[in-house]
């Protein structure tokens, strides 16, 4: 399921197109923003529900487009 939302969300990116929100991760050529995290996942009851989904979602994003990387190389 990640996977799909990780493929989507790479395709959607446009060149040219304005980012929004604090960089919180790049590899390679790719740039993962808060805007795109705070989009993808739901509110949690307490902030460090919130803090671990994030810190999940950005290390499973970075595994994720590492290995694309490597797969289109």
């Amino acid at each position: 399921m990640l996977f799909v939302f990780f493929i989507v969300a790479s395709c959607n990116k446009k060149k040219g197109q304005e980012p929004y929100g604090k960089l919180l991760a790049k590899v390679y050529d790719q740039e993962l923003y808060a805007s795109e995290v705070r989009n993808a996942l739901v509110e949690f009851k307490s902030p460090e529900d919130s803090i671990l989904a994030v810190k999940e979602f950005v290390n499973a994003w970075i595994r994720q487009t590492i290995l694309l990387h490597k797969a289109e190389n």
